[in-house]
Parts: C-alpha cells; sequence; structure tokens
C-alpha cells in the first residue's frame, strides 16, 4: 500500500469520528458573513493597524486544529495503557506498571496540541475584540499584551450590559481560567505525558491515586470536544456583543450592511 493511500485511510477514519461524535468546527456554523456585517465599521476605522478578515480565516483554522487533535485523542483513547490493569505482587506490596506504548503515547501528544490550539483560538477572540474596542473612550492597550482574558475584564462599564458580553465574562472566569492554567503548564513546566508520569512515580502502589489520574487522563476527550462547542458558541456571542455595541462606538461611520460605500458623519 502507498503513502497516500494509508493517509487517505487515516483521513477517513479521522472523518468517521468527526461524524459518530457529531463534531464539527466554526466554519461549519456559517458565522461569516455575519461575523463581516458586524466588524465592517471596525475594519474601516483600523484599516492600518488590523485585518479583521485575515484574523477571521486564522479563527477558522484553530477551531480546524482544535477538533483534529481532539479527533486524534479519540481515535487513540482505546490504545491508552491503564497501570491500575498490569499489577506485580512483590512481597505485601503491589505495584501498578506504567508500561507505555507508543500509540498510548500519541494520546497524550494530541492532548497537548489541542489544549495550545484551544489557547491560541481564543487569543485570536482577544485580539478581534481588543481592535473592536480600541478607541472607544481611550481604550487601549499595548501591543504585545493582548490576551482575552485581560481584554474581558478591562471592557468599558457601559458596554457591558449585554448577553454577549456576560456569556464571554462568565467563560473567561470559570472555563477559560481552567484550560489557561492548564496550556501555562504544559507549554512553560511539562508536558501532560511528564506530569502523569510524575504524579504516578509518586505513588505506584496507590490503586486509587492511579485510577484517578487515568481517569482525568481519560476524560479529557470529553472535555476537549465540549470545549470546542463552545468555542463556536463564544465566536457566536461575541458577534452577538459587537451587534450589541456597533451603533455605540461607530455612530460617526455611516456603513450599511453589504454596502460597498460608506460616509463619516459630521456634525
Amino acid at each position: 500500500m502507498q503513502t497516500g493511500e494509508i493517509l487517505q485511510l487515516l483521513e477517513n477514519k479521522i472523518n468517521d469520528i468527526y461524524e459518530n461524535e457529531l463534531m464539527v468546527d466554526l466554519e461549519h456554523k456559517s458565522l461569516t458573513s455575519r461575523y463581516l456585517d458586524a466588524t465592517r465599521k471596525a475594519s474601516i476605522r483600523h484599516i492600518q493597524n488590523f485585518n479583521f478578515l485575515n484574523t477571521w480565516s486564522d479563527l477558522l483554522m484553530c477551531s480546524r486544529q482544535i477538533m483534529y487533535f481532539t479527533a486524534q485523542m479519540h481515535l487513540y483513547k482505546d490504545f491508552v495503557n491503564n497501570p491500575t490493569e498490569n499489577p506485580i505482587y512483590m512481597g505485601n506490596t503491589t505495584v501498578y506498571r506504567n508500561s507505555e506504548s507508543k500509540l498510548s503515547l500519541r494520546y497524550d501528544i494530541f492532548s497537548d496540541s489541542a489544549f495550545q490550539s484551544l489557547y491560541n483560538y481564543w487569543d485570536r477572540i482577544g485580539d478581534i475584540i481588543a481592535y473592536f474596542l480600541k478607541g472607544y473612550q481611550n481604550f487601549s492597550f499595548q501591543e504585545r499584551s493582548i490576551y482575552f482574558g485581560k481584554i474581558i475584564d478591562v471592557v468599558p462599564e457601559n458596554l457591558k450590559d449585554n448577553d454577549g458580553y456576560r456569556w464571554l465574562k462568565k467563560f473567561k472566569d470559570e472555563d477559560y481560567t481552567f484550560f489557561n492554567e492548564k496550556r501555562i503548564s504544559i507549554v512553560h513546566k511539562e508536558t501532560l505525558n511528564t506530569q502523569f508520569k510524575n504524579k504516578y512515580l509518586e505513588s505506584p502502589s496507590n490503586f486509587s491515586n492511579i485510577n484517578n489520574l487515568y481517569t482525568e487522563k481519560m476524560n479529557r476527550t470529553e472535555y476537549l470536544k465540549g470545549q470546542l462547542n463552545k468555542s463556536i458558541e463564544g465566536c457566536e456571542q461575541m458577534i452577538l456583543f459587537f451587534e450589541h455595541i456597533n451603533s455605540i462606538i461607530y455612530a460617526d461611520i455611516d456603513y450599511p450592511p453589504h454596502s460597498s460605500k460608506f460616509t463619516l458623519k459630521t456634525k
């Protein structure tokens, strides 16, 4: 069998997982037109500093990555070794061996990638929101300090009374904080695989602790699948937020949806 045929079989398997697990990415939500309408006036004002269309394209790519890496985790999930199923009896002591195969290792590799892609996605959301708000009531930021969590917390008070913002703030305080801490640990400290090994080595004879580690590891697939869905919902909530505050921030720009012309209002 040729390499191309093998890769196509893998691609078919991934597509089967998408279908069986009901996984879709941002592109399948068909939000592009609505996003472009919502950011049309912002694109005019910030045309020299930020490209809303390019960032949207990158957001779509980040969403594909989250879905792909999560599907790969599903693919390898059944091959992850469970140390509690591999006991060694040494006198009065039972040691549970962590005999990891290459297939099991792949699960952790794709887990790391999925968490990083999830962070990248929300980082792009942060970029879009920051530039949408830029200049309003002296709203400003340092280019190198645009983070989703930080931007959400400094939104002007008079722009917060809407469902879109409230959803984003709740997500930031709950979900985002959790997976960002996980991402920071992966990127700046240790991979998930190394974290598991180190925690396992602390008590290789403790069945309960090892079983909890294994359960937590296996739950990653459903967690990331849920975060894929929330990432799509979050994008829709961002657009809803923009639609609500557009007339407040960009009252000086007269640019109806799908129009090819715009004018700046004068007093």
